[in-house]
């Protein structure tokens, strides 16, 4: 799965967990490479124990990787502190998805929606907002709060919100531990 050549894998193997969004890739791409898969298949790929680990104490990338959330695995030629460093302050807003806890009150004011094309119409009305089409402009018909804050939304709440463009959660990427190549060792963070 992995190829294990020194110009690709890098110096440092560090193991993220993934909280709420996949596209974790994307802010991994200045450091080396990031892969994602299956935390079981990627565990195969580094030994889940002592007997089939690639390289000396491989294998605990492997325990990591067994154990439950999602993660993901970052190979680079960076320091360690400046890895660390990045990822402490790595916060990214992203859209809200049912079963998540609303930050805030979002209220929709009645009245025109600039920037919406018409043929949205049906589909804000089958979110369960109150519209109405007048010449080709979508207008809501009463004033309305979309989501409370400390509510848990809905998938029609999450869906309207996205719409709307309104973040509501933070994405970050936690270090749970790295293997580093030359010290054949791995430490847990």
């Amino acid at each position: 799965m992995f190829a294990w050549h020194s110009k690709i894998a890098g110096d440092l193997i560090i193991v993220v967990e993934i909280e709420f969004r996949n596209g974790a890739e994307n802010c991994c791409l200045v450091f080396g490479r990031f892969f994602q898969a299956k935390n079981k298949v990627m565990a195969v790929a580094f030994g889940r124990t002592e007997d089939d680990q690639y390289m000396e104490n491989m294998g605990e990338i492997g325990k990591m990787l067994n154990k439950s959330g999602e993660k993901g695995v970052l190979f680079t030629n960076r320091s360690r502190e400046d890895i660390e460093e990045y990822f402490s302050n790595f916060k990214q807003m992203d859209y809200a998805r049912s079963g998540t806890v609303a930050t805030k009150t979002v209220p929709l004011a009645a009245g025109p929606l600039e920037g919406v094309q018409g043929t949205m119409e049906p589909m804000f009305r089958k979110l369960g907002l109150p519209t109405t089409l007048k010449n080709g402009v979508i207008h809501i018909d009463e004033d309305m709060v979309i989501c409370t804050e400390g509510d848990v939304l809905n998938v029609e709440q999450a869906k309207i919100l996205k719409q709307f463009e309104v973040k509501m959660v933070e994405f970050q990427l936690t270090l749970l531990g790295l293997y580093e190549k030359n010290l054949e060792m791995f430490i847990e963070l």
